[in-house]
């Protein structure tokens, strides 16, 4: 249609606009563009889509009204449906002179003006797909980048999903073991316990936290487990969201601070009774008690040299088996097993530690001992007098590695005062060095405390004064020491009720005397903003009139935030999912295992009627298996969005078209069909009523011309096919006869007496010719009936039907040294027997007929859903020519060949009615095999 004037335009648009008046209420946009790409009709959605008014669309071309729009994607498309006349669908994003953007799904088909398209506006679902797909980006970022562990059980223990840390730690892949239960991974002894915890959050709806050791690649490492109950869309407590955070570096700090703390209070309570006792066998016993009760030691013990049987003999001890000590005979001497730590302490005159009993070979004589009372490691430090070695003290611990240099430093104080109180019990002197030690082991202490990174480590008095501030506890909480010493933690770092609470904790721990369990703060930073610290309280005697409480705080911040910013993606999705105009359902093994308020609303039954069932149960039947088969390959490959248009019915018993867009998704832990679903039955049925409108004309021409064309067809086939089968009949028919015929002449000629055996020779022939001609005749008469033929669907045991089959031809096997053989395994079905065996023994016939040596076998076998039957020769094989027409009727590979041709076609017309498939394998000179797949119709 073209335009060559004003007045021409204005009669084109007034004769467009009053054909397709009758879309001006469609909710569709509609508009008509003429073939030099004017627009001639818009209903009034259009202008609504366009965002402008009629008078400045109506007879202006595309390029006018939307300058550069011929560069554009979407009018390449238009312009190939206009020159093409063909018909074209995509999604199209547009924006508008504000800026904004929105989306649409076009429809382009040509018509007599040009070609008409409809627009639908999609951008409300545009724009909730991005949302979902922003959220769930979100929520992976956040669990990926997480430097703690975070995994997901169901009620069983069984593994939803983890994070690439978590899956670090149990040394292997997410995808290899997502879905095993967790109990595999850890200790026997753990899972009990583990297993009755995650069965007690899911009961009680309550988080629990532990501290946890777990022995990695022969050294113990902490973890902090938090174990939180996960709602279900339904609002049960179904799975338990685990986040572990390795505090093994945390444990040691606090438990090397504490060793030393107790190793320290230790030191001062020895001095304390040095200075307090006179006498040194006293001294020593109170020391060695004083060793195993301050510092948790398994046992101390203090010997000094006995000249006259040349050992090193106790004087005092503690927390031993006497018998032990009874068992020790440690001779001083110089021998070759110098390194025994007590003896080679007490020769050389300087500290000696076995760190590690177990992997120690000078420490094998007292292994046994070792096993017994849990000893790990040791130290033995000389005792002197004006130099020279008098005994030595030696302490034991059950921990590997204790006796570090620190801890040393401190051992080794307290033997130079148990030294100096042997040379100088009352001296002055001997106060002063203790004193001393005690300052030094101060400053060690303290300069530990002030450089452990990561770990905030304060002290405060009963009241909650703050006496000690280390860096850590600066960075963490942005206050300089300082300005903190002094400072009530009120004032610093927690509200008036929180401080409350916390002084309320210190004097618990004073009065039960026990460390105070690790507890999780809301704290506030000097600049104002706030955080969370895992903390841990405990005491120690600052003096003998006061208490000193010394608080370890590691800062959980970041934690806290990414589990909230988990449960605000979660609260997001599900707002978003559940207000959706669209109804949107998540399947899983084919069942719906979600859907919002909207799809209940679409199909008109309540949601707890579509939860737990399959999708099939509302789709019409003869759509069911298109369902079935989409859903089962997007779940094998995982591959993008699919979209489909099935026939669904509601409720109510109306049938509506919809349109499926689906899309495979992680739905706990596994594979799961994400499906937006559309009522479009009215738009199919404008679609159609468009179509059927531009194209009747055509449509009536093409129909009467495609039946002149396949009447000629059909006349020409069935004359062809005649003249073939008249051939083959009349050869498969004349040979038997010429046959008989001929014998009979013979028998005329031969009637005299003495001619038996001739007679009998000419009787078979005439009986196998007979045979064969009743055969021909019976299988064209099948043929014709098959045609007709109802099933008769009863139970057949297939493997028996197979058995008969074997026994019928295994005469003729032998007569032509075949070997016949069968495989069946029991295989019950629904079927006509009688039938089934006919398609069978057609085969087996077929075999045996086609191989002159080797072997026929016959192979069934069935699972729960179908039945295979093979029939294999080493016969002459078939071409691949000859494959593509082996099941028409009357062909045959050998013209030549006995028989009519058709009992391949019985066969494949028979599996065909049982809904079954036939096919064949074959390799010319190599054999054949034919194989039958039947749908059992039967359950198992």
């Amino acid at each position: 249609m073209k335009f060559h004037n004003a007045a021409g335009i204005r009669d084109a648009v007034k004769k467009t606009g009053k054909r397709y008046e009758s879309m001006d209420n469609l909710i569709a946009g509609c508009q008509v563009i003429s073939f030099d790409w004017r627009y001639v009709y818009l209903n009034s959605t259009a202008i609504r889509h366009a965002r402008k008014s009629r008078k400045e669309l109506l007879g202006r071309t595309m390029m006018d009204a939307y300058p550069g729009i011929e560069k554009t994607e979407m009018f390449r498309h238009v312009r190939r449906c206009m020159e093409k006349r063909a018909f074209h669908r995509m999604e199209n994003s547009f924006t508008y002179q504000d800026g904004s953007e929105g989306w649409f799904l076009l429809n382009m088909e040509p018509v007599s003006e040009g070609l008409l398209v409809v627009s639908q506006d999609i951008t409300a679902q545009k724009r909730m797909e991005m949302a979902l797909h922003e959220s769930e980006d979100k929520y992976r970022t956040l669990v990926e980048s997480s430097p703690e562990a975070i995994t997901i059980l169901d009620r069983k223990g069984a593994i939803l999903f983890l994070n690439k840390k978590s899956a670090s730690r149990f040394g292997a892949s997410p995808a290899k073991i997502t879905g095993k239960r967790i109990w595999e991974y850890i200790p026997k002894k753990a899972a009990a316990f583990s297993e009755s915890m995650l069965r007690e959050i899911i009961r009680t709806g309550e988080s629990r936290e532990i501290v946890s050791p777990v022995s990695i690649g022969g050294s113990t490492r902490f973890f902090r487990i938090t174990l939180s109950p996960v709602k279900s869309k339904e609002g049960k407590f179904n799975s338990v969201l685990v986040i572990s955070s390795d505090i093994t570096e945390i444990k040691k700090s606090e438990q090397r601070i504490m060793n030393l703390n107790r190793l320290y209070s230790m030191l001062s309570d020895s001095n304390q009774a040095i200075v307090r006792f006179r006498d040194m066998g006293r001294i020593a016993r109170e020391i060695c008690r004083i060793i195993v009760r301050d510092s948790g030691m398994k046992m101390a013990w203090l010997g000094l040299h006995d000249p006259a049987h040349n050992i090193i003999k106790p004087i005092a001890h503690f927390g031993v088996d006497p018998a032990y000590l009874k068992s020790i005979k440690i001779s001083p001497q110089e021998t070759a097993t110098m390194r025994v730590p007590i003896k080679a302490a007490f020769l050389t005159g300087k500290p000696f530690v076995c760190n590690d009993w177990s992997t120690a070979r000078y420490m094998r004589p007292w292994g046994a001992a070792g096993a017994k009372y849990t000893y790990r490691s040791s130290a033995s430090v000389p005792i002197l007098k004006n130099g020279k070695s008098i005994g030595t003290l030696n302490i034991y611990s059950a921990a590997p590695g204790f006796f570090d240099d620190e801890i040393m430093g401190l051992v080794q104080d307290l033997a130079s005062d148990i030294s100096f109180a042997f040379e100088k019990a009352k001296d002055e002197q001997q106060r002063r060095s203790v004193e001393n030690t005690l300052r030094g082991a101060r400053r060690r202490l303290e300069a530990i405390i002030n450089n452990t990174p990561d770990v905030a480590i304060e002290s405060y008095d009963m009241n909650g004064k703050v006496l000690s501030w280390n860096r850590a506890a600066e960075k963490i909480f942005g206050w300089k020491k300082e300005d903190a010493i002094g400072k009530n933690i009120g004032r610093l770092i927690l509200g008036r009720h929180s401080a409350a609470l916390f002084i309320k904790d210190l004097r618990r721990i004073n009065a039960g005397g026990k460390p105070f369990p690790p507890t999780e703060w809301e704290f506030k930073r000097k600049d104002g903003t706030m955080g969370w610290v895992y903390s841990t309280i405990f005491s120690v005697p600052a003096s003998v009139s006061s208490k000193e409480f010394v608080c370890m705080d590691v800062d959980i911040t970041e934690r806290r935030k990414i589990e909230k910013a988990l449960r605000e993606s979660e609260a997001k999705y599900s707002s978003v999912v559940e207000n959706s105009s669209d109804a949107i359902a998540i399947l899983q093994d084919n069942v719906f295992k979600f859907a919002n308020r909207a799809l209940s609303q679409l199909g008109g039954y309540p949601l707890d009627q579509i939860i737990g069932k399959p999708i099939s149960f509302a789709v019409v039947p003869g759509f069911r298996h298109i369902t079935d088969s989409k859903y089962r390959n997007r779940v094998k490959r995982g591959g993008p969005t699919e979209k489909y248009v099935i026939p669904v019915k509601r409720k109510d018993g109306v049938l509506i078209n919809v349109e499926l867009f689906s899309k495979i998704i992680k739905y706990d832990g596994r594979n799961a069909d994400l499906i937006i679903v559309r009522d479009i039955t009215e738009r199919r049925r404008l679609d159609d009523l468009m179509r059927n409108y531009t194209l009747k004309l055509e449509s009536e021409v093409n129909a009467r011309t495609s039946e002149v064309l396949q009447e000629k067809r059909r006349v020409e086939e069935l004359s062809a096919v005649k003249d073939q089968f008249i051939r083959d009949i009349s050869h498969e028919l004349k040979t038997p006869l010429s046959v008989i015929m001929g014998n009979l002449s013979l028998l005329r000629d031969i009637f005299p007496i003495g001619k038996e055996k001739e007679w009998a020779s000419l009787l078979n022939l005439l009986d196998r010719n007979t045979a064969r001609l009743e055969k021909s005749i019976n299988q064209m008469l099948q043929l014709s009936k098959l045609q007709k033929v109802e099933l008769q669907r009863t139970r057949v045991l297939l493997n028996e039907l197979v058995e008969e089959v074997y026994k019928e031809y295994l005469p003729l096997s032998e007569i032509k040294s075949i070997t016949l053989s069968i495989d069946a395994e029991p295989v019950l079905m629904l079927g006509d027997g009688d039938l089934l065996r006919l398609a069978i023994g057609n085969l087996v016939s077929n075999a045996i007929k086609f191989t002159s040596r080797g072997s026929v076998s016959v192979r069934l076998r069935g699972d729960a859903h179908s039945a295979t039957i093979a029939v294999t020769d080493t016969g002459i094989g078939i071409s691949e020519k000859n494959q593509k027409k082996l099941f028409l009727e009357f062909f045959k590979v050998d013209p030549i060949a006995p028989g009519t041709g058709i009992g391949l076609s019985i066969a494949k017309e028979i599996v065909k009615k049982h809904g079954g498939t036939i096919r064949v394998k074959s390799k010319l000179g190599e054999g054949s095999t034919f194989e039958i797949t039947l749908p059992r119709g039967v359950q198992t």
